[in-house]
């Protein structure tokens, strides 16, 4: 089944969301018109109105979930395991989920002497709607524990992913086959990493450790001309700076920025600042008394970006962030927002 969370206002979010497959416990049923509403807590910055089957516009990025969000709406996947409980049967796991909490495997700790070498394998089928060629295509996974190979239709998404605690994803624009034709992904999951260093930061330690897709996997698709990375650097004193990659840095655009409170006003305009030449562009800007985030009032700020050429809108994104500053002041110890701060 295919439903969609829709965008924010024209001042808002320009994003939107596709759930893909049968979920588990209710949250989405062939017959749904609507996807659930914590589905609508997934988007890429929060929460969106839903609308049916929306229009979606070339400067918007969508999202197309293989998986749920969480728990609460996972998506059957089919599951193998090599040993332990259940090993060498395919039948099927919730993704996202961590698979010795699903019965397969065995229980490990961090601090045991052997090393858990066990491999899961994942498969599941999707279509991708037509609607969407012409755009670059990322499956994108958000964390799986701990090293990663992924197919699709049988080639190669790209190199094996290693580490189980950072978003990865791969450009999959030539391998996706678009209508009812269906893609098959597969995903061989090792618990274990064969890069003994990763294991040493992850894994020996004094905790249980598990394997499996335990966040989620979805289809990011894109203007083929866009933005393909923002960071965002936002002091408490109001200062901000955003470094902005974009696909085609001979084309003669404008990027264009402005930061919104929670309320939805306006902060200020962005101008253009000193940025990395070989990836792309900076925005700028600075705002006096602006309220800082803190763990007391976690205040979020929108950062919205427009990328131009000419006239033409070729791409919008929002993003939520904080004014946050953390710092080590030499002799003087740990500083958030500019108050010292004691660990205890």
């Amino acid at each position: 089944m295919v439903s969609s969370a829709g965008q924010r206002g024209e001042k808002g979010i320009r994003e939107r969301t596709i759930f893909v497959g049968s979920r588990l416990n209710g949250a989405s049923r062939p017959h749904d018109r609507y996807a659930s509403p914590t589905m609508q807590r997934a988007s890429l910055i929060g929460l969106f109105a839903l609308v049916l089957c929306a229009p979606v516009r070339a400067t918007e990025t969508e999202r197309l979930y293989l998986s749920g969000t969480g728990p609460h709406d996972a998506v059957e996947w089919e599951f193998s395991i090599d040993r332990g409980r259940r090993a060498g049967d395919w039948t099927t796991i919730p993704v996202p989920s961590q698979w010795e909490l699903q019965g397969f495997g065995e229980f490990a700790y961090g601090m045991d002497d052997e090393v858990r070498a066990e491999v899961g394998s994942y498969r599941t089928r999707f279509a991708v709607p037509g609607s969407l060629q012409g755009r670059r295509i990322d499956l994108v996974f958000e964390g799986a524990m701990t090293d990663v190979r992924a197919t699709l239709n049988g080639k190669l998404a790209g190199p094996p992913h290693q580490g189980g605690f950072t978003r990865f994803s791969y450009d999959v624009t030539d391998l996706v086959q678009y209508g009812e034709a269906g893609n098959l992904l597969e995903v061989e999951v090792s618990e274990a990493s064969d890069d003994r260093s990763v294991n040493a930061a992850e894994r020996d330690a004094d905790y249980w450790v598990f394997g499996g897709i335990y966040r989620p996997v979805y289809l990011e698709a894109r203007p083929a001309n866009g933005i393909r990375h923002v960071a965002i650097d936002a002091r408490h004193d109001g200062r901000i700076q955003v470094d902005i990659e974009i696909d085609d840095l001979a084309r003669k655009v404008e990027v264009k920025g402005r930061v919104v409170d929670g309320r939805g006003t306006v902060v200020g305009a962005l101008t253009s600042g000193p940025g990395d030449v070989e990836t792309g562009l900076a925005l700028v800007g600075t705002f006096p008394g602006v309220e800082p985030w803190s763990a007391e009032r976690p205040r979020l700020h929108t950062l919205e970006v427009e990328l131009r050429e000419g006239a033409t809108v070729l791409y919008r994104l929002s993003r939520l962030f904080g004014f946050r500053t953390i710092e080590v002041r030499e002799g003087d110890g740990l500083f958030i927002i500019g108050r010292r701060t004691l660990l205890k």
